[in-house]
């Protein structure tokens, strides 16, 4: 779990949650779709990630690095449909922890 930084948004993010971008984001640079939700799929914190897939070289990266990530799948809770890519493959973004808000209201 991570906590945000921003003392009016405490709260702790884990997988499965919904949160909502601060900014709109497009994820195809030629399309006009924009997503303003997201599912978390993993968190990432002083380089310890909650995703058990990740492999020891990559929590080596990640904890040299410092990186405070939320990977996530772009989420529409209108049709409570996950982004495919061109691929027809649920692709993963991240964002910085300030970039997102936990979702009470979804």
């Amino acid at each position: 779990m991570v906590q945000l930084r921003h003392p009016q948004r405490q709260a702790e993010i884990k997988p499965g949650d919904i949160v909502r971008l601060l900014q709109p984001f497009k994820p195809e640079r030629s399309g006009c779709r924009e997503y303003n939700f997201a599912v978390v799929a993993g968190v990432v914190r002083d380089g310890n990630s909650t995703d058990k897939q990740s492999s020891d070289l990559e929590q080596t990266l990640v904890g040299q690095l410092g990186l405070n990530e939320i990977v996530v799948y772009l989420y529409e809770p209108d049709s409570s449909t996950i982004y495919k890519d061109g691929f027809g493959i649920e692709a993963l973004f991240s964002f910085d922890t300030d970039e997102v808000e936990l979702d009470a209201a979804i």
